[in-house]
């Protein structure tokens, strides 16, 4: 509901201002899309692609948007993250645009989701010009994809927030509306989410104006295992070059989310004296002891979420057998033909 900037007195007449910039729409999509930031079409809404695929616009309604109610509906079971994405949409360009998602209650009950447990990105886009290379049909045709998630941090990132449309330092020609993504954990002890409806509001304000929309989070009464049964890997060939406190943040941010990244070719250290091969483990157990046996996924680390202690359920294996045209690239050494 629109907030009213006249006194209820005034109710009575036929005119009153709107806290809503006539100029600035909201609305939001689930997590399994993506929104271009210059037409505001669906990039999945292809027919080259999707044959099948809802034609009319994502504004009017989909899973999670209510156009007419202006709610945001989501579900989840206890231990599990779901997401959406809000977007802001601005007719003309817009500065100073913020987002703030502090709570959600239950509904009749004493429940409370918040803190950690919201957490708000701005999306950055990467412009697709042509396929990529390696697979076919990767992309589906030129247009500017969301890719990272920028955590909020006010303070700290130009490209942070606040932010304005057209962004000033993403650069997207003719851009009209920007993505936020926002992230809703379910605490898995049903004493801090008991089941049922919870509810709340996302604030977005900007220079001259401001406006929100409903979001309703319904929880079912029962949890997630921490275990994750059914292992998906996303290939990340530099986190072995990280420093080590920034690659533990990746291995917990995938852990919270159920995937494990594949890293390629962590070794031991080794030694060809001849015929005499020899590996040395300690490096090796040093940096990744703590995914092995779990203890990086503890609150000694700072870890919270789903797994909790518990270690990587599988993972690549340093040697190559280099068969084939890569026998130079055999691990730890090429045997001969």
């Amino acid at each position: 509901m629109k907030r009213l900037l006249c006194p209820l007195v005034a109710l009575m007449l036929p005119l009153c201002a709107s806290a809503q910039d006539a100029g600035v729409r909201l609305w939001a999509v689930s997590d399994g899309v993506r929104v271009s930031p210059v037409t505001g079409n669906l990039i999945e809404g292809k027919p080259f692609i999707h044959a099948d695929y809802p034609a009319s616009s994502p504004r009017k309604g989909n899973l999670v948007w209510d156009a007419g109610a202006r709610t945001i509906s989501l579900k989840a079971a206890r231990n599990e993250f779901t997401a959406f994405q809000l977007i802001v949409e601005a007719l003309e360009p817009r500065s100073g645009i913020d987002v703030k998602f502090a709570v959600l209650n239950q509904e009749g009950g004493a429940g409370r989701i918040e803190g950690r447990h919201l957490a708000i990105f701005k999306e950055w886009y990467t412009e697709v010009r042509q396929p990529s290379t390696g697979y076919e049909r990767t992309s589906l045709g030129r247009d500017w994809y969301p890719d990272a998630l920028m955590p909020y941090r006010r303070a700290s990132l130009n490209t942070g927030f606040p932010f304005s449309i057209p962004d000033l330092y993403n650069n997207i020609p003719n851009q009209k509306n920007h993505a936020v993504w926002i992230d809703v954990f379910v605490p898995f002890d049903r004493t801090a989410a008991p089941p049922g409806r919870y509810s709340g509001t996302v604030d977005v304000s900007w220079k001259g104006g401001a406006d929100s929309i409903r979001v309703v989070l319904d929880v079912w009464d029962f949890a997630l295992p921490q275990e994750n049964h059914l292992p998906g890997d996303i290939w990340n060939g530099s986190m072995k070059s990280m420093p080590p406190d920034e690659e533990l943040r990746y291995y917990q941010l995938a852990k919270q989310h159920r995937f494990l990244p594949l890293i390629y070719a962590y070794r031991p250290g080794l030694t060809v004296n001849g015929s005499k091969v020899t590996l040395d483990w300690t490096e090796f157990d040093r940096r990744l002891a703590g995914y092995l046996d779990g203890s990086a996924f503890t609150d000694k680390h700072g870890y919270w979420g789903p797994g909790y202690g518990l270690p990587v359920d599988h993972r690549m294996l340093p040697f190559d057998i280099g068969r084939g045209k890569n026998a130079a690239s055999a691990w730890p050494i090429a045997l001969p033909k």
